[in-house]
């Protein structure tokens, strides 16, 4: 007696291998690199992405681990807020160590870095296309 192949069963398969590769690039591959913001504009100012918030001393550090990108806010010690849209970027030079680092400046544009950076840099590199991002007061 020959057995019929069950359709049910290739459906099983496919949807357990789907399973299987949508597991492996959540834990393996995809994670979103966090934000590491250097703050040069001589000012305390407070750096949110969605509900993501940091506040960062002049000439310090702040980060934001694994934002959403899309809005970025900027709000001043004088209280005025800024708020830039998210450029994109298409080379993976920026990304060192699952974080991109960005420079706002006195003028509060934002550069970004192709390198890790652990205090404000003196001399910020050529830009990528959309790069400074220019501040939108609202």
């Amino acid at each position: 007696m020959q057995r019929k192949a069950r359709p049910g069963c290739a459906v099983v398969l496919i949807i357990s291998f789907l399973v299987m590769v949508g597991v492996y690039i959540f834990f393996a591959g995809d994670r979103i690199p966090d934000l590491v913001v250097l703050n040069n504009t001589g000012q305390k100012i407070t750096v949110s992405m969605q509900e993501k918030t940091t506040t960062v001393d002049p000439d310090s550090i702040g980060e934001l681990k694994s934002p959403f990108y899309d809005l970025i806010s900027i709000e001043t010690e004088k209280n005025e807020k800024f708020n830039y849209r998210w450029v994109p970027l298409q080379d993976q030079k920026y990304v060192k160590n699952y974080c991109i680092h960005l420079q706002i400046e006195a003028d509060l544009k934002i550069y970004v870095l192709p390198f890790r950076a652990d205090r404000v840099v003196e001399q910020l590199p050529e830009q990528p296309r959309g790069y400074p991002m220019e501040p939108r007061k609202e």
